[in-house]
């Protein structure tokens, strides 16, 4: 997965909720529940896109922060972060402060992050 080609778009944000939703047994399940995500992190979509230097702001007063579901209700989240080149992102530091938030607004646990070394 270190080695991936480059794609032209990167909707973590959809397939996250994707899978949400095709996977009802999660949001009903009434013990201990764990997301765990393997990404770089680096969303790019027609919703939104680090890309174009987008930030939790500007995500928060579109339309499309209406659309989030709180799906994810005391949820734990483990993130292992796979190092890519932030080329093209202005400010890097953006990314893991936008998924903090955005899992807030969710309702889940503040996610744990480990970042996944390429040497």
């Amino acid at each position: 997965m270190v080695s991936a080609k480059p794609v032209k778009h990167s909707p973590i944000m959809e397939a996250l909720q994707h899978l949400l939703a095709g996977t009802p047994g999660f949001l009903t399940f009434p013990g201990p529940r764990r997301l765990i995500i393997v990404s770089d992190l680096l969303q790019h979509s027609d919703v939104f896109s680090f890309y174009r230097d987008n930030d939790w702001q500007v995500f928060k007063a579109s339309p499309n922060f209406q659309r989030i579901g709180h799906n994810l209700e005391g949820a734990d989240i483990r993130i292992f972060q796979i190092p890519r080149s932030s080329h093209g992102i202005s400010r890097p530091a953006m990314v893991e402060d936008f998924w903090v938030r955005y899992f807030e607004a969710q309702g889940s646990r503040l996610p744990i992050v480990r970042r996944l070394g390429d040497l």
